[in-house]
């Protein structure tokens, strides 16, 4: 559970470090593209590290891993949109405006991210279910300003063939019927 814990809170920081980010930029009223690409590849890095442990973490239930999974995928895509628009800002004329935007955006990000922190495997309260609920609303207002991907987008980049999303799913299955079997 404690390494569960230090691994959110250090997500929390580098969604606090993005945050500080756009601060700078709004104050400074322009966008260093060199401190975006800091920024954005460290928690990028970060958020995958996470999806890739919830669904390798086998004290959580399916369902659970599916939930929070859901969470962290939605995180990255809107921080990688983010990360985007800020590196397009200044061609577009739209610094810091773009930066103002982004900042929109971070209340529900970490809203998502500190139910997950919160969340227990072994705790069945609501936690879950705020995680989807907040990582839904997220979702919701990060289309409404253009930070999200299209379902094309994010299909090309998973970059798998269809043996692999066989293999993929046969082992899901293969998963699934030996934890209904215990």
């Amino acid at each position: 559970m404690l390494n569960y814990i230090i691994m959110e809170n250090y997500l929390i920081e580098q969604i606090n470090e993005i945050n500080s980010t756009l601060d700078n930029f709004i104050s400074n009223k322009k966008i260093i593209k060199e401190e975006v690409e800091k920024v954005f590849d460290s928690s990028s890095k970060k958020i995958l590290e996470k999806q890739i442990r919830t669904l390798n973490d086998g004290r959580l239930l399916l369902e659970d891993q599916r939930i929070i999974f859901g969470a962290f995928r939605t995180i990255k895509n809107v921080t990688e949109s983010m990360h985007s628009a800020l590196l397009k800002a200044e061609e577009l004329h739209e610094n810091p405006t773009t930066a103002e935007k982004c900042k929109e955006i971070m209340p529900p990000i970490f809203a998502v991210v500190n139910e997950i922190a919160r969340y227990d495997p072994y705790d069945k309260s609501d936690r879950l279910e705020n995680v989807f609920n907040f990582s839904r609303i997220l979702r919701k207002k990060a289309k409404n300003m253009g930070f999200s991907k299209s379902i094309d987008e994010e299909l090309k980049e998973l970059r798998m063939e269809p043996e692999e999303i066989k293999e993929f799913v046969d082992k899901l299955n293969e998963t699934i019927q030996n934890r209904l079997e215990i």
